[in-house]
């Protein structure tokens, strides 16, 4: 389930209106490009980045093993 970020309007020292966006995990303030198609600050953007890359690829490789063993058990 996606649990969409909290954003808001901020104003900046030079007096104009900027969007704020509130990270999912750590609750810190964060300002980026696209503010709505993020949820996380740059910092734990980087940790789900990376736990979402591994957990695809280990998947990728399981599947990978599986269809090589059951190859091997049709030659065999």
């Amino acid at each position: 389930m996606r649990t969409y970020s909290k954003w808001y309007w901020n104003k900046g020292k030079d007096g104009v209106y900027r969007p704020k966006g509130v990270c999912t995990i750590c609750g810190q303030e964060y300002s980026n490009e696209n503010i709505g198609a993020s949820s996380y600050c740059p910092e734990c953007a980087a940790k789900v980045k990376r736990e979402k890359t591994a957990e695809r690829v280990r998947k990728y490789r399981e599947r990978q093993n599986a269809e090589k063993q059951t190859q091997e058990q049709g030659e065999g």
